[in-house]
This record gives C-alpha cells, structure tokens and sequence, in this order.
C-alpha cells in the first residue's frame, strides 16, 4: 500500500492518471447528457451510425466549448 501511495506522487503516474480521468470525463458526459448507452435502433448498422453521429456532436460541443 505504501509503495503505490509513493508511485502515486510520480510524474508518470500523474500524466497516465491525467489521461485516464479525460478519458473516463468524456465517456462520462456522453452516457450522461446523450444517451451513450441505449441505442434507438435494433439492427447494428444504424447503431453505428447513431454511435458515430453522437461521437462527431460530442467532438463539436468540446471544440467549441458547448459542454
């Protein structure tokens, strides 16, 4: 337990851990404010294309600051 509290204070822990809450942050955002999780459609191409559709507006909302 002490031994992982010491890597916690690394600076590659910090970087790795940095990128894993971005990651998590926006999975988080997109199951919370667009439905990420329950698809509209049955069959699994128009699941993809709602997944993909949703993936371009979350792209757009963050690069124009629209969160």
């Amino acid at each position: 337990m002490k031994q992982r509290r010491g890597q916690e204070k690394t600076k590659d822990f910090t970087q790795i851990y940095a990128r894993q809450a971005g990651i998590e942050g926006t999975v988080s955002q997109g199951v919370c404010t667009m439905g990420l999780r329950r698809s509209r459609y049955i069959r699994q191409e128009k699941t993809h294309l709602q997944h993909v559709a949703t993936a371009a507006d979350q792209s757009a909302r963050s690069q124009y600051g629209m969160v």
